[in-house]
């Protein structure tokens, strides 16, 4: 793994450091955290991250704030530069309006140069964005932003020993089209452009988009969302 590789944190990531439960979700959050204590990653997080999270006491955003000074992070703040990125991002359809703000810390990710962007967001961490905001930064020059949940990031040394020709195969995906199977697609897809032209995954995305539109417009169908 490289240590060096930056990770951007979005706080939805942040937000179940001080959820008090034992679910699935906040142990893959810590697992993650425990990652970052190790330095096995150069942690990236906004700016007045604490003031921007809702619903919590007092004692549990100090508490986030004592969590926070045990990593080593990287705090990003945004500029006219972000805004502008935020409407290039807006302006592609990879995100719609209502979710601005994850545009924005999206785009703050990639003017830091990170390469990963961790986020529990169901509406960000998904097949379409990742292809969105790769055709984005293949245009325009950006260094590649693999988009994921926490728990995508605990497998990776495993997979990296995993033979290239196996890993090019196309998943079989579920019925119930879950999160193991958006896993399995996103790391089908980003190791498939790697192979392709900008022009080409373009062309994929947009014909992505299509069979999404189609889905939403016959909510009924029983058909399981095909790869290209």
């Amino acid at each position: 793994m490289d240590r060096e590789e930056k990770v951007y944190l979005d706080p939805s990531v942040l937000r179940d450091l001080i959820q008090q439960d034992t679910s699935e979700k906040v142990q893959d959050t810590w697992a993650l955290w425990n990652l970052l204590m190790q330095r096995k990653y150069e942690a990236y997080i906004p700016d007045g991250v604490v003031d921007e999270l809702e619903g919590f006491s007092t004692e549990k955003l100090a508490l986030l704030q004592s969590y926070l000074e045990s990593v080593p992070h990287h705090l990003v703040s945004s500029d006219e530069r972000t805004a502008e990125l935020e409407d290039r991002i807006l302006a592609m359809g990879i995100l719609p309006q209502k979710q601005h703000a994850d545009c924005k810390h999206i785009a703050n990710a990639l003017l830091s140069g990170c390469s990963i962007f961790v986020s529990w967001n169901m509406h960000t961490a998904t097949v379409q964005v990742s292809r969105g905001i790769r055709a984005l930064t293949l245009l325009e020059g950006y260094r590649d932003l693999e988009i994921c949940l926490p728990s995508m990031l605990s497998g990776e040394d495993e997979e990296e020993d995993t033979p290239e020709e196996m890993l090019l195969e196309k998943p079989v995906l579920s019925d119930r089209f879950d999160l193991e199977d958006i896993r399995r697609l996103r790391a089908y897809n980003s190791r498939r452009y790697l192979r392709m032209t900008a022009q080409e995954i373009l062309a994929d995305l947009h014909q992505g988009a299509e069979r999404f539109h189609i889905r939403m417009e016959h909510p009924q169908t029983d058909a399981v969302p095909k790869t290209s």
